[in-house]
C-alpha cells in the first residue's frame, strides 16, 4: 500500500486516536448537547403554528388586493373575468384556492425541514382550521351576504392549503 506523508500521517493519528482512553465529558457540556438535541427533536407545535399562522394572514391579506373577497377589496380584472365565468361556484373555489394557496406555500418554503417534520401530522388540523376561521371571518367583515355556493370558498381553501404546501415541500426534497 503507498501512501504519501499526509496519508501517513493521518494514518498515523487515527491509530493513535484509536488507542486512547475514553474522555467522559464535562457534565455541563453533556447536558448542554442533550438540551441542543432535545430543542431540535421536540420543537413546539404551538411555535411552528405560529409562524405558519403569520405567514398565511400576511400573504391572505395582500391577496385581497389582488382577488377580493366576499366584498372586502378592490375590484380587479382577475376579480370581474372570474365573476364573468357566471358560476359563483366556480368563483368561490377559485377565490378559497387564491387566498391560501400562496401563504401555504410561502410557509412550506419557510418553515425548517425539522418544523415540517415536527408538524408532519398536525399539518391538515391547521389548514382546516385556518380555512373555516378565514371563511368565518370574511364572511363576518365583508359587505357580501352569505349564501350557500360560499361554502365551496373552504373546499378551494382546504385543497389550496394541501396542494401549495405538499408542492414546496416536494421541490424543496427535491433540491435538497
Amino acid at each position: 500500500m503507498n501512501m504519501n506523508n499526509d496519508e501517513k500521517n493521518a494514518f498515523r493519528d487515527f491509530v493513535k486516536f484509536l488507542k486512547t482512553k475514553p474522555v467522559v465529558p464535562d457534565r455541563r457540556v453533556d447536558d448542554a448537547i442533550l438540551q441542543m438535541v432535545e430543542k431540535d427533536l421536540c420543537l413546539p407545535v404551538w411555535q411552528i403554528y405560529a409562524k405558519m399562522l403569520f405567514i398565511s394572514v400576511s400573504t391572505g391579506l395582500m391577496s385581497l388586493t389582488v382577488c377580493p373577497q366576499f366584498g372586502i377589496g378592490q375590484e380587479t380584472f382577475i376579480f370581474q373575468s372570474l365573476h364573468a365565468t357566471g358560476s359563483d361556484i366556480v368563483l368561490h373555489l377559485f377565490c378559497g384556492l387564491f387566498f391560501v394557496t400562496v401563504g401555504a406555500s410561502v410557509s412550506a418554503a419557510v418553515l425548517k425541514r425539522s418544523e415540517i417534520q415536527a408538524i408532519s401530522q398536525l399539518k391538515y388540523a391547521f389548514f382546516l382550521g385556518y380555512s373555516f376561521v378565514s371563511f368565518t371571518l370574511l364572511i363576518a367583515f365583508g359587505k357580501d351576504a352569505f349564501v350557500i355556493s360560499s361554502l365551496f370558498w373552504v373546499l378551494g381553501a382546504i385543497l389550496g392549503n394541501i396542494l401549495g404546501f405538499e408542492s414546496v415541500v416536494k421541490l424543496r426534497l427535491a433540491w435538497e
